[in-house]
């Protein structure tokens, strides 16, 4: 329980500690003497054990993330560049502006349809964000990688729009899964580099169709056609470890990962509050508009690494 303590002398040296409650984060400091820096962790898969790290050693150092260093020397009055708070805020007005009823002569020359999302707005506003001291410490911090998978969590999620934040350490992958028929992907690497794999479709899903490099600071469009398919996503990288912003419309909160034994649905965790956002609607200062954003849209999108 909250605010209570414990003493524990393992002398078996094997323990387990875990979250009771499904729905609330928990917080705990833990004391250890004498101190010790790794230990064997035993997978719930039933796997060997494994020697991990206490903390892990595959996040990305505060001298190797230029965003950090950008923002602690940013010369006072010199406006920041939107942040992952700001996207979400901004993804909620668009969303907003989507919800509203058509105009009336649109009504009338097609009566029910609903709008469509520009995919040139989404890759321009995941293009200008860059990740905030703050945001890198409550998302991608040495406590969110694992030795063992890659690190998917939701900050954000409304009736239109999801946003998932990855941490990757090396040559980690995500098994072959689809997204859903009609479902849209954009995908911005802020650390590291990944390799996107579209697989075919019928009987031989498991042959490779197509292979992406995205490199660091690329910004991606995985939708149309592909969104059917099974797909992978994996670190380029055998040695250093890889971040990602992936934006998904209609919101995903769900993977459904093809095994050998058949289908398997996993829900994607969600970080309630890891951001701290407003009510939906409201926009912190400096987020972009998604109106004034469609103007320069197309010309952005021209400049960004697109797959198609």
């Amino acid at each position: 329980s909250a605010h209570l303590f414990a003493f524990a002398h393992d002398s078996l040296g094997l323990h387990r500690v875990s979250n009771p409650d499904n729905e609330e984060v928990a917080v705990s400091l833990h004391i250890y003497s004498p101190p010790f820096e790794d230990c064997l962790v035993f997978p719930p898969t039933g796997a060997a054990p494994k020697r991990a790290p206490m903390v892990s050693i595959n996040a990305p150092s505060l001298d190797s993330i230029s965003s950090i260093s950008e923002a602690l020397f940013r010369p006072s009055g010199l406006t920041p560049p939107p942040s992952l708070r700001d996207l979400c805020a901004s993804l909620s007005r668009l969303g907003a502006e989507l919800a509203l009823p058509p105009p009336p002569a649109a009504a009338i020359a097609a009566p029910g349809l609903q709008a469509a999302i520009d995919p040139s707005i989404i890759l321009d506003l995941l293009g200008s964000v860059d990740m905030s001291p703050f945001e890198w410490a409550s998302l991608a911090s040495p406590a969110h990688f694992s030795d063992f998978h890659c690190s998917q969590n939701l900050i954000h999620c409304d009736d239109h729009f999801s946003v998932m934040v990855s941490c990757w350490s090396p040559g980690q992958s995500v098994p072959p899964h689809h997204i859903g028929r009609g479902r849209q992907e954009w995908v911005k690497v802020v650390h590291g580099s990944l390799n996107f794999q579209e697989l075919a479709s019928g009987l031989f899903w498991w042959e490779v169709e197509r292979n992406n490099h995205l490199p660091e600071g690329s910004i991606s469009h995985l939708g149309g056609e592909c969104s059917a398919r099974m797909r992978s996503l994996a670190n380029a990288s055998e040695t250093t470890s890889a971040i990602s912003i992936h934006v998904f419309s209609p919101p995903l909160t769900q993977f459904t990962f093809q095994t050998e034994k058949g289908s398997r649905r996993q829900d994607v965790p969600m970080l309630h509050g890891a951001l701290r956002m407003g009510t939906p609607g409201s926009s912190p200062a400096g987020a972009p508009s998604p109106s004034d954003t469609a103007a320069k849209a197309g010309a952005a999108a021209g400049a960004e690494t697109t797959v198609r």
